[in-house]
């Protein structure tokens, strides 16, 4: 489950509890979430449990809580002794989806740790990338002429085949000689056989491979230069 289905699920689970309630809890996943670097497409780890699990925990509370209330506002004599409410998931205790240390040890590093880490990491890829821009701005260059070849390439063959397909077939119609207009004919409609068979790979490359190149180089910017909580 990623991180956005999960909140999605938590936040659908507890919505008939108190919008103040709600939104605490909510707000302390989201900032578990944010500490750990998981993003909304990122798989969340299973120690923490299943939304279900928490959001019962969270609504037995909230339950326990409006009832104890109720009793110490009938007996406001000892109402003085009672505690402060603090939800489970705040307590410190040492269950998997409770501790955010938990998922930090199992990775041997701490949350600040692992985002000085990161942080150092990406300001050396960024220091790497600015000294070697005269090296890689021309590979960058050449593959992006060599793309566009391509699919003015594939472009050209596609309107070639399918307009001397068309023109041919057309001149067959208009031969005076049968077996001269059999061949235009068949001529004709070999090319535009072919213009089908080229239009294809020029369909694919241009829904399926630029848009997969283009996401990809979009991700690549935003884990080198966001904020700080992106995760490859």
């Amino acid at each position: 489950m990623t991180k956005k289905e999960f909140m999605k699920e938590l936040e659908r689970r507890l919505a008939k509890i108190p919008e103040n309630e709600k939104t605490d809890a909510l707000n302390y996943y989201e900032d578990y979430f944010a500490d750990a670097m998981i993003q909304d497409d990122m798989l969340v780890p299973e120690s923490m449990g299943t939304p279900e699990d928490i959001a019962k925990q969270i609504i037995e509370e909230v339950v326990q809580k409006e009832q104890s209330e109720e009793y110490f506002n009938e007996n406001a004599d000892i109402k003085s002794d009672r505690n402060e409410y603090v939800p489970y998931y705040r307590r410190g205790e040492q269950n998997s989806f409770q501790n955010k240390n938990n998922y930090y040890s199992q990775k041997n590093a701490s949350p600040t740790g692992q985002t000085v880490k990161n942080k150092d990491a990406k300001i050396v890829a960024i220091i790497l990338l600015i000294i070697s821009f005269p090296f890689w701005i021309g590979f960058v260059i050449a593959a992006a002429a060599c793309l566009f070849a391509v699919l003015v390439t594939l472009g050209a063959l596609v309107f070639g085949f399918g307009v001397s397909g068309v023109a041919l077939v057309i001149a067959a119609f208009l031969s005076s000689s049968f077996a001269g207009g059999m061949v235009l004919a068949g001529t004709g409609l070999l090319l535009l056989s072919l213009a089908v068979v080229m239009i294809i790979p020029l369909v694919l490359f241009c829904v399926r491979f630029l848009p997969w190149l283009l996401n990809g180089i979009v991700k690549g910017c935003k884990r080198l230069f966001g904020n700080g909580k992106e995760q490859a």
